[in-house]
């Protein structure tokens, strides 16, 4: 109640601050330069179209990570409002010629400075408004000239835009040239590579068969020897028992030799039988008649001439059986010999293998490595040229055509909140210093 007396009773006080106040604020509102803003947006896509389809890109622009779009994001929102930007800007469009930002220059100031003067001014007065839930982004340039505003919104956006597609640009330039230098060093470890092995399949007497082909070619060279010396060497060893055998013939009694089947000789084997059958009726002969008698005698006149018959035979044949045993010797002995070279030259080939091999993988590595840089420079020279690009124009910056500060109602709200509380202020405390009385109600109050 007793508030609610003040008020009243200090009604004019507080009427007179607030419009006061209000007064101050009208004209210091008034009295202030006019700020006109200006926006231009562009839309920031997390990637840029993939035009060469699988061909990896040596500089991605955006990501297709969430995080990794927010620190995206984030990054771009730096860069528009940083100082690099601002001095490509005035560079660019001769800002630092231009008298509306820079009316009055410093005498013999140079250019750089002009510059980097310039484009702090342009710094402070660029900044970034995102659209919510969207990809489309403002930048905002406030001045004092509605028309200067959206010339310089305008001119921030081409600039951005165009530096976006410039550092991918530079960044595979760069990138193309250490190839194509990388590619020069791979091209001449190529070249050398295949030269050594070249000389050296030409010192090995390689170049018409490769060493795999020669090595399947003297393996089974080597397995068809092996297998003709081990068969040579088997008719040798029978052909000495038949050997034997006929020398047994010769030196001893015919009835102790071996059977016919292992002479293998028809003449021999005839004679031998006729020989025996001859003794055999000798032998019946005997039986019959004494020693001196005519049919006898005669019977071992034949008995002698087929034995001697069958020895001088059998001499011949053993004649002819140790010519093919000296030819049996000298055949397999050539195929041992053989076995041998050939064991030595594969020996030697598997010597020569490793060098072949090491200096085979130094010229296919050298080859891939080659390739691959090849591969990489062609696709770095058709990304030079791929001017694709993830932020685009959406919309242009328009002059605008009222000022955005100062703000007269806000000012007003403001003004009329602020003389309300000074003056309610001012009349309590006008109210606890008055301590006279001068009506009725003041009594009152008192008592």
């Amino acid at each position: 109640r007793s508030y609610w007396h003040t008020i009243k009773k200090r009604r004019w006080l507080i009427v007179a601050t607030l419009l006061t106040i209000v007064a101050f604020v009208t004209a210091w509102t008034l009295r202030r330069p006019r700020i006109y803003e200006a926006q231009a947006m562009v839309i920031i896509e997390p990637q840029a179209p993939n035009v060469l389809g699988g061909v990896q890109k040596i500089v991605e622009l955006g990501s297709n990570v969430y995080w990794g779009n927010r620190e995206y994001y984030n990054t771009q929102f730096s860069i528009l409002t940083g100082r690099t930007l601002a001095r490509k800007v005035v560079r660019r469009f001769k800002l630092h010629q231009d008298r509306r930002l820079l009316p009055k220059p410093t005498p013999g100031a140079t250019e750089d400075s002009l510059i980097e003067t310039v484009a702090a001014d342009l710094q402070a007065r660029i900044s970034v408004a995102p659209k919510k839930e969207s990809r489309v982004v403002g930048i905002v340039v406030r001045t004092r000239d509605p028309k200067l505003a959206a010339e310089l919104a305008n001119d921030v956006t081409d600039v951005y835009i165009e530096q976006n597609v410039e550092v991918r640009v530079d960044a595979t330039e760069g990138a193309t040239k250490w190839v194509a230098l990388q590619l020069d060093g791979a091209k001449a470890e190529l070249d050398a590579a295949e030269t050594k092995l070249f000389n050296f399949k030409r010192e090995k007497n390689i170049l018409s068969v490769a060493l795999e082909d020669q090595q399947n070619m003297i393996s089974q060279a080597l397995g068809e020897f092996n297998h003709a010396a081990t068969e040579t060497k088997k008719a040798r060893i029978d052909l000495q028992a038949r050997r034997n055998a006929v020398a047994t013939l010769v030196a001893g009694d015919v009835t102790d030799a071996a059977s016919t089947r292992v002479f293998e000789t028809t003449s021999l084997d005839g004679m031998r039988a006729t020989y025996m059958e001859e003794r055999r009726q000798l032998r019946g002969l005997e039986e019959r008649y004494g020693p001196k008698h005519n049919e006898l005698t005669a019977k071992v006149a034949r008995v002698g001439a087929a034995l001697a018959d069958l020895k001088t035979e059998a001499q011949s044949v053993l004649k002819s059986i140790d010519a093919r045993l000296r030819a049996l010797l000298e055949t397999e002995q050539k195929y041992e010999a053989e076995v041998a070279r050939l064991t030595h030259e594969a020996l030697k080939l598997g010597e020569q293998e490793k060098d072949y091999k090491q200096l085979t993988r130094a010229a296919a590595n050298a080859e891939k490595i080659y390739g691959l840089l090849l591969t990489r420079l062609n696709e770095s020279g058709l990304q030079q040229q791929d001017r694709s690009n993830n932020i685009r124009l959406h919309e242009e910056a328009r002059e605008p055509k009222t000022p955005v500060e100062p703000n007269l109602k806000k000012s007003l709200v403001t003004g009329l909140a602020l003389g309300l509380m000074f003056g309610l202020m001012l009349a309590f405390v006008v109210e606890y210093m008055d301590r006279s009385v001068k009506s009725q109600e003041d009594i009152e109050a008192t008592i």
